[in-house]
C-alpha cells in the first residue's frame, strides 16, 4: 500500500476509534457528555535525523485552560495503539 493511502487510512481507523468511545461515553452518561472534542487534528513531520513522526491532537472539553492530548509514534499503526491506550487509560469506562 502507498505510505499515504495507509497514513489516511490509520487516520479513518483512528477516528472510528473515536466515534465509538465518543457513543460509548454517551451510553454510560447520557449525552452531550463527552470529553473531547471531534474530530482530531492529524499531521506528519519530518525529525532532524530524517525520519518522520505521525501525531494525533485531540482536545479536551474541559473548559478553560484549553487542554490537548497529543499523541506521537514513528510510524501510523503504532500511532493507532498509543491514541487506544492513552484515551483508554485517561477516560475509562
Amino acid at each position: 500500500m502507498v505510505e499515504q493511502e495507509k497514513w489516511e487510512a490509520v487516520q479513518q481507523e483512528i477516528l472510528g476509534f473515536l466515534v465509538e468511545f465518543l457513543h460509548q461515553i454517551e451510553w454510560h452518561y447520557g449525552e452531550n457528555r463527552a470529553p473531547i472534542k471531534h474530530p482530531p487534528k492529524f499531521l506528519v513531520y519530518g525529525e532532524d535525523d530524517g525520519k518522520l513522526s505521525y501525531s494525533c491532537t485531540i482536545e479536551t472539553d474541559f473548559g478553560e485552560p484549553e487542554e490537548f492530548i497529543r499523541c506521537v509514534a514513528p510510524t501510523p499503526g503504532k500511532l493507532i495503539d498509543e491514541v487506544k491506550h492513552i484515551i483508554k487509560q485517561r477516560f475509562p469506562l
